[in-house]
């Protein structure tokens, strides 16, 4: 994945984990050409409050809520996936990433999303995913979750009388 690793910074505050550090992530922008326009921001990083790896994909504004994106990695059976929020910056899926999906990811080749445009044709878009593994890493380990406060006054349950 030719991809850049970001922290986000500038004049709004960036995400933060549970330990205050920033929220990280490995982003790959496909421009379509003539025009430079943005027909896809890929972004890819222990962004969930577990620590869990999330993909989060945006489209372009105007892309129909329905039916949502489909995802093929490397020709396998298609995987939807809803759009869940539209705002300025375009239309937004995300999808939290177990440990086996996660593999597939930094084992594949290529991940083909596919939504309809605004005007209800098909856009093919590929993300190559050569360069993935190293640019997670960079991120460094995982953020761990936060464990659960226990109150102070708890007490064991206690058992019926008999």
């Amino acid at each position: 994945m030719p991809a850049s690793r970001r922290a986000r910074r500038g004049p709004r505050p960036a995400p933060r984990t549970h330990a205050g550090k920033d929220v990280c992530y490995v982003e790959q922008f496909a421009i379509a050409n003539p025009g430079n326009v943005l027909v896809l921001h890929v972004q890819l990083g222990y962004m969930s409050a577990d620590g869990k790896p999330v993909l989060v994909l945006t489209v372009p504004l105007g892309t129909p809520v329905q039916p949502g994106l489909q995802l093929t990695l490397d020709g396998a059976k298609p995987i939807a996936l809803p759009l869940t929020l539209c705002q300025a910056g375009g239309c937004v899926a995300s999808a939290n990433l177990d440990k086996d999906v996660l593999q597939q990811f930094l084992n594949g080749k290529v991940l083909m999303v596919r939504y309809a445009k605004a005007d209800k044709t098909a856009m093919d878009v590929p993300v190559q995913l050569g360069g993935l593994a190293p640019a997670l890493q960079s991120l460094g380990a995982p953020p761990t979750p936060a464990e659960a406060p226990k109150p102070a006054d708890a007490k064991p349950a206690e058992q019926p009388k008999r």
